[in-house]
């Protein structure tokens, strides 16, 4: 499923890896997502989805990260972590492609 490019704009942005982290304590689901685009933009992105109180919420927000940066994400990933140290300000909203 392909997303909206914020740097180029065309419908090539695809998540290459994720991981389950399980509920938070505002979320009932949490994933934590590598992502690339062709035209070279990479980051990450953070997908949250609450199913309390009166209704479903979700997020999915995305990061314009560094390749080092990254490579660290990737050690968080394997232990099922959330690396908000990592992780700066949401860069852009996740946008599906039409």
């Amino acid at each position: 499923m392909p997303f909206q490019c914020p740097t180029c704009a065309n419908p090539t942005l695809e998540i290459t890896e994720s991981v389950e982290l399980g509920p938070g304590d505002d979320d009932d689901e949490r994933s934590l997502q590598l992502i690339t685009c062709p035209c070279g933009l990479t980051g990450a992105a953070f997908y949250r989805e609450s199913r309390r109180g009166s209704g479903e919420s979700w997020h999915h927000e995305g990061f314009l990260l560094e390749a080092a940066t990254i490579a660290q994400i990737r050690e968080h990933m394997a232990r099922r972590e959330l690396p908000a140290d990592l992780l700066p300000r949401p860069s852009f909203a996740m946008t599906l492609a039409d």
